[in-house]
């Protein structure tokens, strides 16, 4: 390969696999499609269209470690803007890039990092989020000036993304410590956005005196101009505020609150705010009412690639369907959350889909296969899973 050659497919290498001709050539700052031919005809490339394809990663391995480390740095620093204009849903790659393009990059890639951190919880990659958060962590704190408001926005990611991963105790730990740097830098909407992180645990019928405090803490925070923030926290703190002695108190809270968010109109913003009153509303409001809610969530949720909180939802709606009495509906929305259950790989998935049914079969009759279902649930290894069986035999 000519040395021009190698430098543009040294810009595809730090792409990864399969990147896009045209993308390569942004980052190389030179046309590829020449280079690409010539690294087809050398064996370095197969040719896979408009896609950029190494014949084995040894190859791209041993073009990205051959790199000069300033080079290296330059062309991750180019492949992170390249793909921050290209592609919205590279994101995490974009952070990936950034935390390579040197220490002068270290709080883009942060806030970067923050922002993907997002997109893969909902899409159930806890791990992976978390991993990109700590390496982000990491090179903020190797800063020579600290930025505290930055490692408390690092610490609240990070926080939820380990409760939602399963982490309690690291999840709320981190969310404490997020709670507490925003007070003392006087920054409320990391206090609130810390006490929501600590709040995205979401047990219904379970109350946490810590979460409450946080919570009320926030509220008492935020100014009376952050409409949204403020609606978003009122909601959270109803739901944690169930079960309560009168129910009616956090009902009324959670729908200011949606009455709140709907007047606001900015509807990303709506759904979390809705999500966390229909959790107020569980058990306290009329189904006729959740339903209503629950499908909103629903439709909003899907309407902004929000799987998790489409899914939670979708339960709530069959567990509201059962209350109104169609088990027909009911039977038709379980299957659909198990649809999609099956699709994002839940841990869940093997063991609700089966407990939810026996309880329709009981309904209608069909004795035999509840009994079944119950038998598909006992065979799970999950301990949540014997929890629940357990609590559905005293019911």
């Amino acid at each position: 390969l000519l040395p021009a050659d190698r430098d543009v497919l040294a810009a595809a290498a730090i792409l990864g696999g399969d990147a896009r001709v045209a993308w390569v050539s942004s980052v190389a700052g030179v046309p590829a499609e020449a280079a690409v031919r010539a690294g087809i005809k050398a064996g370095v490339l197969v040719d896979a269209g408009d896609l950029v394809r190494f014949a084995h990663a040894s190859l791209r391995e041993e073009m990205v470690t051959s790199l000069e480390p300033e080079r290296r740095r330059a062309l991750h620093l180019a492949a992170a803007r390249t793909l921050g204009k290209k592609s919205a849903a590279q994101k995490a790659d974009v952070a990936v890039h950034l935390l390579q393009a040197g220490r002068e990059h270290a709080a883009e890639a942060a806030k970067a990092a923050i922002a993907a951190s997002e997109e893969m919880g909902a899409r159930f990659a806890f791990e992976d989020a978390a991993r990109l958060l700590e390496k982000a962590r990491d090179a903020v704190e190797d800063l020579d000036e600290a930025d505290d408001a930055l490692a408390g926005r690092l610490l609240c990611a990070l926080g939820r993304v380990r409760l939602d991963g399963g982490d309690v105790e690291a999840g709320r730990r981190l969310c404490v410590e997020a709670a507490m740097a925003g007070h003392k830098l006087g920054d409320p909407d990391l206090v609130a956005d810390a006490a929501l992180a600590y709040g995205s645990r979401q047990v219904e019928g379970l109350l946490d005196p810590n979460l409450t405090e946080l919570l009320q803490g926030a509220l008492a925070a935020l100014p009376p101009t952050s409409r949204a923030k403020r609606a978003r926290v009122q909601a959270r703190l109803a739901a944690a505020l169930q079960p309560h002695e009168d129910p009616s108190l956090p009902v009324a809270m959670a729908r200011e609150a949606a009455s709140e968010a709907r007047a606001i109109a900015d509807r990303p913003a709506m759904l979390p705010v809705l999500f966390d009153a229909s959790s107020a509303l569980f058990g306290a409001a009329l189904a006729d009412e959740r339903k209503k809610l629950d499908e909103e969530c629903v439709r909003l949720a899907e309407a902004f690639d929000d799987w998790r909180r489409a899914q939670r939802s979708r339960l709530r709606v069959v567990y509201d369907l059962v209350e109104l009495g169609d088990t027909v509906a009911a039977s038709r929305m379980l299957d659909a959350w198990t649809q999609h259950a099956e699709r994002l790989l839940q841990p869940e998935r093997a063991w609700r889909a089966p407990l939810l049914r026996a309880m329709l079969a009981e309904m209608e009759g069909r004795d035999d296969d509840a009994h079944a279902d119950r038998d598909r649930v006992a065979a799970s290894p999950d301990a949540a899973a014997q929890t629940q069986l357990g609590i559905h035999s005293i019911c």
